[in-house]
């Protein structure tokens, strides 16, 4: 056993890791289901069982169960390990664990940033229940006990007092002043003191998906506190506020267990609705929902409830959320709130959500709907505008049927006769699959795991590196071998060489660990393709295929060649030219491929 990560990919099986994500089905060896990254229609992603592998024929992601978890979950591939082991409760043998020592060594600073941020969210909840003033306000918000260990909210106080208790606290936890500075926690006014930020503020601590505490939403509470209402912490690589969502650790189990989820604007919010029974409750950090906000959603949920609040969210954001979600497996349907009340609000009135939620609209038809509202009043260059806006959010649709249903929804609400709006739609339809064809083609020449040109190599390759793990090798003659490109020979002698001391899963795992991350993704994409027995006859005609491929590129390139040289004037290039294409036939002949035995 060479390292942790041969360990854990041993341990965990694949298929039960990525099944946590999508919904798998057999399909022959493979099963396969919709592609966790990136939005799509047909089932093109797949799991090889045998192999402990996965690839998608739509966006060519690729890997092994390590790998899968480390770009579902957004982790490094030591975090995605950390999460396996504890997640499946693994007893990694201690030399493997001495073994893996250096690799911990790099993630010393994120642990270090994490440890700070915890030491301060403890800190400040101890704060809160010692200063009267800040606890009876968060008790007078109606925020029970519970909800406030649940999530940690804390209170910084003001003065130097407060600073140095905490700066001692931090000594303790080999935690120093500079390293507060630079986390944003504190800063030097210049007077030979240090300030917060989040001085005098109600402290909602905020942690990433695996519940690390990652930074802080401060809340002015004092009535003449003229300050920014809020106050985040700073970004930095482990606090990006559009990737982030308050509450989402906590809210994580039961988003699994109902696969739905309730989005609000404000941490008082979430709290509120955690404490009313709708444990599946996230917020943003004060900045709109973003794609990177769904789809870390969508690892857990099929539907997101958008809390619809009627002095805030106005169509702008709803119209931003409509554009967004045709790129995430989601379906966004919209609550609305009565008498502009926030989430928090309406709760402490009615105490449940029972009479909006059957009330909730899909964001299209919440989105036609608000549309309507205001188009009466609009000019006509206005109202052309704002039908080119939900016609554009329209075609992004791929039910048709939906699709129609919504440009009747819209003919209706607008008073547009519905033939005119079909003509428009279509526009917008034929630009918008225009734009994505281009998006989308644009990375596939450089992201293409396997080139069509390299195809045949590639299941050639497969096929050799399986024969070895059903211990009937194949040997591709060395002439042949000679024949194929960089990238295939040189995975091709990393095979022979490894096989030697491997075997079964772990002989891929070698080669694969011999290998660039494109080698990689190639041979994981060959192995994909290509995972059948074939007998000595099926070997020797795919032998025969990949001659016959080397046979036409080369006379292809010494037709150019030729043509080049005449046009140069330069008959000796053009014998030079026509014997070397003479000796290579006649070699080709005397090995007896199938291709010149058909002849």
């Amino acid at each position: 056993m060479s390292s942790v990560f041969s360990f854990i990919k041993q341990q965990v099986p694949i298929v039960q890791e990525v099944g946590r994500y999508v919904r798998l089905r057999q399909a022959g060896s493979y099963l396969k289901g919709s592609c966790p990254f990136h939005k799509e229609t047909d089932a093109s992603f797949t799991v090889s069982p045998d192999k402990g592998i996965f690839y998608c024929f739509g966006c060519h992601a690729t890997g092994d169960v390590l790998s899968f978890v480390a770009k579902v979950e957004n982790l490094s591939p030591f975090e995605a390990a950390k999460q396996l082991i504890d997640s499946h409760g693994l007893k990694v043998p201690e030399e493997l664990l001495r073994h893996a020592a250096s690799g911990v060594k790099q993630s010393e600073e994120k642990a270090s940033y994490f440890a700070l941020h915890k030491c301060v969210a403890v800190w400040a909840h101890q704060q809160l229940r010692a200063h009267k003033h800040a606890y009876d306000y968060v008790l007078a918000r109606g925020i029970t006990d519970q909800m406030i260990d649940l999530f940690m909210i804390g209170f910084f106080p003001s003065g130097t007092r407060a600073i140095n208790a905490l700066l001692s606290l931090g000594m303790k936890e080999n935690i120093l002043a500079k390293d507060l500075m630079e986390a944003g926690v504190l800063y030097d006014s210049g007077k030979m003191q240090m300030h917060s930020p989040f001085e005098d503020r109600i402290v909602f601590p905020i942690t990433d998906v695996l519940g690390r505490y990652c930074g802080f939403g401060g809340r002015v509470f004092v009535a003449n506190d003229d300050r920014a209402k809020y106050y985040n912490s700073k970004e930095s690589p482990f606090f990006v506020k559009g990737s982030l969502l308050f509450g989402y650790s906590v809210a994580k189990k039961t988003m699994q267990e109902r696969k739905a989820v309730f989005l609000v604007e404000g941490y008082t919010d979430c709290v509120m609705m955690a404490q009313y029974g709708y444990t599946n409750v996230v917020a943003t950090l004060g900045t709109a929902c973003t794609k990177e906000h769904l789809q870390l959603l969508a690892r857990s949920v099929e539907v997101v409830y958008v809390m619809y609040d009627g002095d805030k969210a106005g169509r702008k954001a709803m119209l931003r959320l409509a554009n967004l979600c045709w790129q995430v497996d989601l379906e966004l349907q919209v609550i609305t709130l009565p008498n502009n009340l926030d989430p928090a609000a309406y709760l402490k009135q009615c105490h449940s959500l029972a009479e909006v939620l059957p009330q909730a609209q899909d964001i299209f038809t919440f989105f036609v709907s608000a549309t309507a509202e205001e188009f009466a009043q609009k000019n006509l260059a206005e109202k052309m505008r704002i039908i080119e806006e939900v016609l554009e959010v329209i075609a992004k649709i791929s039910d048709v049927v939906k699709r129609d249903v919504l440009l009747q929804q819209l003919s209706h609400a607008v008073s547009v006769p519905i033939a005119a709006l079909r003509i428009k739609l279509q526009e917008q339809v034929s630009a918008f699959l225009n734009t994505e064809q281009s998006r989308m083609v644009a990375p596939v020449v450089s992201d293409v795991a396997i080139p069509g040109h390299e195809a045949v190599d590639a299941q050639l390759i497969a096929i050799s590196l399986n024969s070895f793990l059903q211990n009937t090798p194949h040997h591709i003659p060395s002439d042949v071998v000679a024949m194929l490109p960089p990238r295939a020979r040189l995975i091709h002698e990393h095979i022979l060489r490894e096989h030697k001391d491997h075997a079964g899963v772990s002989l891929i795992d070698a080669v694969l660990g011999c290998l660039s991350e494109e080698q990689r993704q190639w041979l994981t994409a060959a192995l994909t393709f290509h995972a059948g027995q074939v007998n000595e006859q099926e070997f020797a005609t795919l032998i025969n295929k990949v001659v016959q491929q080397r046979w036409k590129e080369m006379v292809g390139q010494i037709r150019h060649d030729i043509a080049q040289a005449s046009a140069e004037g330069n008959t000796e290039k053009v014998e030079e030219l026509l014997s070397n294409f003479a000796q290579w036939k006649e070699q080709i002949q005397q090995k007896g491929h199938m291709l010149w035995q058909k002849k």
